[in-house]
């Protein structure tokens, strides 16, 4: 199958009603398997999770690759962000946007939408350790059958939540960040166990 579009371009929507209208995005995939013919997924600004997919009537074109790229390469580089790419052989050229290869690297900012949500963990944890104050706040970890009290604790506020009581009466917070906390501590048990660290 031809397609109009290649990875690596830089297009705009065509439709002025999409949330993206406005935008200049790169084709980042370009795949035939979508039954609704959306084959190009274009990524936009500088958040990765930050994309969707298109038609071709969906997209003008902005600006043509410079060079063909792996769909990994151009998921990794925004539009109009560096100068200069290092070929195969190991000399500097002069194109249109950076490269970095790192898209088979752990992508920590799939959390960054979750920091208001870990706020409240972090806040749990703190919380515990003025009540329990211990050495580096691992009173938790001192506790006998950890296991079966980390797993009733985080039943217990999950079951809270789901009967529609939101919050914590002592923290204030949300019974779900609770019930994360102790799903960190079981976690963290489960890494440790082999090690003797914890029961």
């Amino acid at each position: 199958m031809i397609y109009k579009f290649n990875v690596g371009d830089e297009v705009t929507i065509a439709n002025p009603e999409d949330g993206n209208a406005g935008m200049i995005g790169r084709i980042v995939l370009v795949d035939s398997f979508d039954a609704d013919d959306l084959p190009y997924k274009v990524h936009f600004g500088d958040n990765n999770y930050d994309y969707d997919w298109y038609s071709e009537d969906d997209l003008e074109l902005v600006k043509t690759a410079v060079e063909p790229l792996e769909s990994s390469q151009a998921m990794s580089v925004s539009p109009e962000v560096n100068k200069a790419v290092v070929d195969g052989s190991g000399a500097s050229k002069q194109v249109s946007e950076g490269v970095k290869f790192d898209s088979e690297k752990l992508q920590w900012w799939y959390l960054w939408q979750f920091l208001p949500e870990f706020e409240q963990v972090a806040y749990v944890l703190q919380f515990g350790d003025k009540k329990y104050p211990a050495e580096d706040g691992s009173n938790w970890k001192r506790l006998d059958n950890l296991e079966r009290r980390a797993s009733s604790a985080a039943m217990r506020h999950l079951s809270a939540y789901l009967q529609d009581d939101k919050l914590d009466n002592e923290t204030t917070k949300s019974h779900l960040a609770h019930c994360i906390t102790n799903l960190l501590f079981l976690m963290y048990n489960d890494r440790n166990s082999t090690k003797g660290e914890t029961k």
